[in-house]
């Protein structure tokens, strides 16, 4: 699996193709190799699909035996997932023409029957072994195999078993609060192992695993399974040309994955004695693709743009998810756009402590015009918003899961309103969950510390664990359990008031006057961490 003199042409030969505008055959693929161009996190990135096509022509000059598929998170992520709900990205992944994808962990978040429909209209094979429905069965196919000559190739779909709490828990729940689907996190490995044997029982001479599970997850999973020739990853968003990873035998396995959002199209090879290699191409360096599938991009671009290009606003200031040398800060600290996103949560709605949880806020708001289009890219979720009383304990049990990754990123990291606190990043993580995810209780000692509430007389006062405050959120947080938050003294006064995103709408438009003043140009010390 070691890249040989040949594999070095290769890799010359694609640096060539994506460098030059010049017509050029790309890499040198001889006819019976084995072609497999992979992506994954891609989140609505919709140019990356005419380039992804691109490629796959000039490989199918070269060989008959070309495929793409994908890794996950397709479907959301992006604007052009959320005004659709997923509709743009299948009409653009059915032009591209995909053969195989799996599942992460966002293409439910436009809740299961929305994602049957996506499917159903997608012309590619779905795999997900590790989905399942209260009665113990497979939702959808573990694995499937494809025919290239005389090799069969078995891809087999993992999503990671975090799908319950980073998408929306209720989602995989019935009417009395009881969950009705799994991705079975206790369970996994063998899973994943009976699935790859069934495949090599099948035939398969080569074994894929389209893994939706990321660079924390996937190696336990290697380690502990055999039969496995490569793994396509997906969910951390890591950029890796080519690793390898032991099996419980010891053997090799190939891990690759292109980061996020079309940065880099992946090119699994397997060439006729066996090798296997794999390289990743910057999309950056690509001459643009002018293709059947551009055609289709634009066409979705002008459709989205005529739904939300109307100007909300402006802003005097950048707000950003992400520090002054680009690294991002949403998920492990206070920023600027957090702080406004958490203020109009508690000033639309009127109450008395703003929540948002960190993964929700996708993108930056650049200094300018502001479009509806530009709040919907930073709340593409379709979530909606709502208001309730909870007790202060519970406020401080979920600061408590929200902070217990910190310094490292958590989705569920709260910015806030109303309200500020400290987090002692030098106390080890006290939180208990469940085998989902869910909270269950703090065991040890606490790394938040110095929960404040604004009083009305503007001044900052001690939080009290039994009184009960005012909270707005959007329901994914409040409501629903996301990211593994509970609050069950929740007591809904405004149920499901207006989607996400016109809450930010509002909140410029009505509450800021249209314009987002230079006192969102800093983080306003709500969260302090030591």
């Amino acid at each position: 699996m070691k890249k040989t003199a040949f594999g070095i042409l290769v890799c010359l030969g694609m640096m060539l193709f994506v460098s030059c505008h010049k017509e050029v055959e790309g890499p040198e693929v001889l006819q019976d190799e084995i072609v497999i161009l992979y992506e994954n996190d891609v989140h609505c990135a919709i140019d990356g699909y005419p380039l992804m096509a691109e490629l796959r022509d000039r490989m199918k000059r070269q060989t008959d035996y070309v495929s793409v598929v994908s890794c996950g998170d397709f479907l959301s992520g992006g604007i052009y997932g959320s005004v659709s709900y997923g509709e743009y990205i299948v009409r653009a992944m059915n032009a591209v023409g995909y053969d195989c994808v799996t599942l992460g962990n966002h293409e439910f978040d436009f809740q299961i029957p929305r994602l049957m429909e996506n499917l159903e209209a997608l012309d590619a094979e779905v795999v997900c072994c590790n989905f399942i429905d209260q009665s113990g069965n497979p939702v959808f196919q573990g694995y499937t195999i494809k025919h290239y000559g005389k090799v069969d190739v078995a891809f087999v779909g993992v999503s990671t078993p975090s799908t319950i709490t980073t998408s929306t828990p209720q989602y995989f729940r019935n009417g009395n609060g009881e969950f009705i689907y799994s991705f079975c996190g206790d369970s996994l490995n063998s899973i994943v192992q009976r699935m790859v044997d069934k495949a090599r029982r099948q035939g398969a001479e080569y074994v894929v695993l389209l893994s939706h599970l990321g660079s924390n997850d996937l190696p336990p999973l290697v380690a502990a399974t055999e039969g496995v020739d490569v793994v396509l990853d997906a969910h951390t968003h890591s950029v890796i040309p080519q690793r390898e990873l032991l099996n419980r035998n010891g053997k090799n396995v190939l891990w690759s994955s292109t980061g996020t959002a079309f940065e880099y199209i992946g090119c699994l090879t397997i060439k006729a004695d066996g090798t296997l290699s794999t390289q990743i191409l910057p999309t950056a360096d690509m001459p643009t693709a002018e293709n059947a599938v551009r055609d289709t991009v634009e066409a979705i671009k002008a459709e989205c743009a005529e739904r939300g290009n109307r100007v909300i606003g402006t802003s005097q200031v950048l707000l950003t998810v992400c520090d002054g040398e680009g690294n991002r800060r949403v998920r492990n600290s206070e920023t600027n756009i957090g702080d406004f996103c958490a203020d109009a949560f508690r000033e639309v709605l009127g109450a008395e402590i703003g929540l948002v949880n960190g993964g929700a806020i996708r993108t930056d708001i650049a200094a300018g015009e502001v479009t509806f289009n530009d709040l919907n890219a930073v709340f593409p979720f379709n979530n909606s918003s709502s208001m309730g009383t909870i007790t202060g304990q519970d406020l401080l049990d979920a600061l408590e899961m929200a902070s217990r990754r910190c310094p490292n990123e958590n989705g569920g990291f709260l910015c806030v309103s109303g309200m500020r606190y400290e987090i002692d990043t030098t106390i080890a993580d006290g939180v208990e969950v469940d085998a989902n995810g869910m909270f269950v209780r703090v065991t040890g000692e606490r790394r938040v510390r110095n929960v404040e509430i604004l009083a009305s007389s503007g001044t900052y006062i001690p939080l009290n664990p039994s009184a009960r405050y005012s909270v707005a959120a959007n329901d994914y947080l409040l409501k629903y359990g996301g990211d593994g938050i509970l609050f069950p003294s929740l007591e809904v006064e405004r149920n499901e008031v207006c989607p996400d995103v016109e809450v930010l709408e509002r909140f410029l438009s009505e509450n800021l006057h249209g314009t987002i003043s230079t006192i969102y140009a800093a983080p306003q010390s709500r969260i302090i961490i030591r």
